[in-house]
Parts: C-alpha cells; structure tokens; sequence
C-alpha cells in the first residue's frame, strides 16, 4: 500500500509552521532584548545562541542516522527500535559531555585571548559560558530524541516540543531582560528550557512508539554503521557553513562591507524561502527510507515524482513573482539605495532557489537509500570551484557576481544530485544502507 500524500503535506505544514512561528517571535523579540540588554550583553548572547544553534552539528551526524535507522527498523521490526536509540541517544549523550568539558576548559582563554569583552562584563560573560557548558549534554540529548521521533513520522509532537524550545531563545530574554536579570540568569533558564524539551521528546517517544523500551541489548544495526553514515552526514554539516558565508566575505574583501550589506539582507530573506523543500524533505525523509526498506522503490519513486511536481509548481511561481517584482519591493523594503544596487543580484538569487529547492529532493533521496557520502562529496568539490568563481564575479560585478555566483554553484550542485538520484540512487536503495562503497 502506497502512503498518503496528505500525511506528507501534513508533516510539511507542520515543520514549515514550527519554523515559521520561531521566526516571526524572533523578529518581534529582537528590539525589546537589545533595548534591554546592551549592545556588549547582547553580543555575549548572540554568541551564546550560535553555540546553541551550532552545537547540535557536534553529534557527527547520528542525529539524521538515528532518524534513518529508526524509519527502517520500524519498516522492518518494530521491537528493534529501543535497542537502537537507546545506543544512538547515549552516544549522543557522551558527546554532549564532552562539549561541556572543552567548553569549560576554554572559557577562560576565550574571554582573555580571543574575545574583546569589556572588563565590566567579564565575570558576567564568564559565569555564563559555564551555565551555557551546562546546558551542552541536553542540547545533544534532545537533539538524538528528536531524531528518533522524526524517524516515527510523529512531526506533530515534534514541532509541538521544538518549537516552544526554539522559541524560548528569543522569548526568554526579552521576558526577563527588562526586569533586570542579567546574562548568567538568562542563560541558566535557556538551558532549562532544553531539559524540559529533551524531557518531552523522551516521554512522547516511549509513549507513541509501540513496544518502545530504554535498553542495552545490541540493537540490530551496529552503532559502528550508524557512525559510518553519521560521519559523512558530519561532513556535509562542516562544509554547509563555509559554502553558505564564503560570498560575503569576499564580496568585503573585494568591494567592501557596504556591498556585503546589500547582498546578505536580500539573501538572508529570498533563502528563508527554503524552509518549504526543507519542511517537505524533512517529512518525506523517514517515509522513504522505510519504504527503500521494504524494497517498494516504485511506491517510493512515485511519492518522489508527486514531491517534485507540486515543488516544481510553488517555485516557478513564486521565483517568477521574484524576478518580475524585485525592484518595487526591495524600494518599499529597504529604500531606493538597495533597490539600485541589489535588483539584479535578487533576480539571480531566485534562480537560485527555485533550482535549490527542488534539488533537496534528490539530496534526501540519496540519504534515505543510504548514500550520505555523495553529496559530501559534492560539496568537498563545489568549494574551491565556488571560491575561484565567486571571487572572478565578484570581482567583476560585485553583488550581482556575488549572488550570481551562488546561483551558479547551487545549479552545478543540482545537476550532480539529480545525475547521483538517476544514476545511482536506485541501485544504492538495494544494498543495505550501511554499505558505503566509495565512487
């Protein structure tokens, strides 16, 4: 029996809707804790929050494997599923630990070597760094419970959980600022807000997942393969940052910071359109994986097939929309300055998501049939290309080249996934996911 497409269009509302809702609270948050807090405080939290955001990539991927091996070993015997998280969650655990001890050590080094913070906030700071340590282990338990509910398909209890949690980033200090609790007070309560989502992700998982149980018994997938596929997940984490920023700061080296302004303040907005593929990809991930499991890859390439259409459709439209209406709305938006300098750099930029949000299908294909290993790849040969030609338009055209640049490596990205879907993805989908020959 095929699965219900509406149960993916469900799943997708859900995610997009957990996303939307942290960013509109982030957004209205936003003056109310700068207001109260300062500009050297609110520094020291904004890099408590990249911590935060960050951390989760120290789990060296076994957060999408748990979600992976879950989706499967529910497709093939439920019962297997205890075993199997209960191993990922504590390794998951350990390495949390771990993040806290380094943390711990390197505080004092990043306050009097690294970090310019004014003498008058260094205890403050500091103080707070060691509840951030604190809060380190649970920020990775959560992130493993997590990764275990998604690969049950419950996305409802997911969004229900994580975005409470996400939202309490924002929400906590601008609750608390104005009432004068400093830095080491904040932060103690956003790492409590992460106790209680690891809390509720672990309840809602024993309760929803039939015959689920906490034990130690050798799960039926070693944690050595889950490593395996985790590490090249981790790969892709380390890169993603590097490719996502490395236009701007050649774009400052080349033609300065203003001209960064102009590029990242469109990016940043026409790329949050990506949410959708993200939200729709992150529902179909276990769904496919399960199905690849069973060896149903023709119901699975029909589910791809239906995905890609409707995706297909949203994008060229709202790309369209993009290039026909930038100028008008980047003059309402940002005035007739950004509409001058970063116009054409928008229409390329939408290009450039309407080719990226459909190429996160393949992508998560590729993941479900247990081939985490090619798009790692891809991305280990995409930046220094990327560099060498961002820089060559960049230099040239400025914004434009810098956007268009972008455009030019998600598209050399698409054309590779989909060769690796077509070429590839089938055959890999037979093997046993652990199996990672290299190509």
């Amino acid at each position: 029996m095929m699965p219900r497409v509406g149960s993916v269009g469900r799943d997708t509302l859900w995610n997009i809707g957990g996303q939307g809702v942290s960013l509109v609270i982030g957004f209205a948050a936003m003056p109310v804790i700068v207001r109260h807090l300062g500009p050297e405080r609110f520094g020291v939290l904004a890099l408590v929050w990249a911590v935060l955001g960050y951390f989760a990539l120290f789990d060296f991927g076994l957060g999408r494997a748990t979600t992976k091996f879950v989706a499967e070993q529910l497709a093939r015997d439920p019962a297997g599923v205890g075993p199997l998280v209960t191993r990922s969650v504590l390794a998951q655990l350990v390495l949390g630990v771990a993040g806290a001890a380094l943390l711990t050590v390197l505080t004092p080094v990043l306050m009097a070597r690294v970090l310019t913070v004014p003498l008058a906030i260094q205890p403050e700071a500091r103080a707070s760094c060691y509840a951030l340590a604190g809060a380190l282990p649970f920020v990775l338990l959560f992130g493993g419970l997590r990764a275990a509910l998604e690969g049950t398909r419950r996305f409802d209890l997911v969004n229900l959980i994580r975005t409470p949690a996400t939202a309490a980033t924002f929400l906590v200090p601008a609750a608390l600022a104005p009432f004068g609790v400093g830095l080491v007070g904040i932060v103690t309560v956003l790492g409590l807000t992460r106790v209680a989502a690891a809390v509720a992700a672990s309840v809602a998982l024993r309760r929803t997942t039939p015959g689920f149980r906490w034990t130690l018994e050798r799960p039926a997938v070693p944690l050595s393969d889950m490593w395996r596929y985790g590490g090249w997940v981790a790969v892709s984490n380390a890169v993603n940052p590097v490719v996502l920023y490395l236009d701007r700061f050649i774009l400052g080296a080349l033609a300065g910071v203003s001209a960064v302004a102009y590029y990242a303040a469109p990016f940043e907005v026409v790329t949050r359109l990506l949410i959708i593929p993200g939200g729709l990809t992150a529902a179909l991930f276990p769904m496919l994986t399960g199905l690849l499991a069973q060896g149903r890859e023709a119901d699975a390439a029909r589910v791809m097939r239906r995905s890609l259409g409707a995706l297909a459709v949203v994008f060229l439209v709202i790309a369209g929309a993009l290039m026909l209406s930038a100028e008008s709305l980047l003059r309402m938006w940002l005035g007739a300055q950004f509409a001058g300098e970063a116009t054409a750099a928008v229409r390329w930029l939408a290009v450039g998501v309407l080719v990226n949000a459909l190429a996160h299908l393949p992508n998560m294909w590729l993941y479900s049939a247990g081939r985490p290993d090619l798009p790692a790849k891809f991305q280990l040969l995409e930046l220094p290309l990327y560099a060498a030609v961002a820089w060559w338009l960049v230099g040239g055209w400025g914004v434009t080249g810098a956007a268009a640049a972008w455009s030019l490596r998600v598209a050399f990205d698409a054309l590779l996934v989909f060769g690796a879907y077509g070429l590839v993805g089938r055959a890999s989908a037979r093997r046993r996911s652990p199996g990672l020959p290299a190509i």
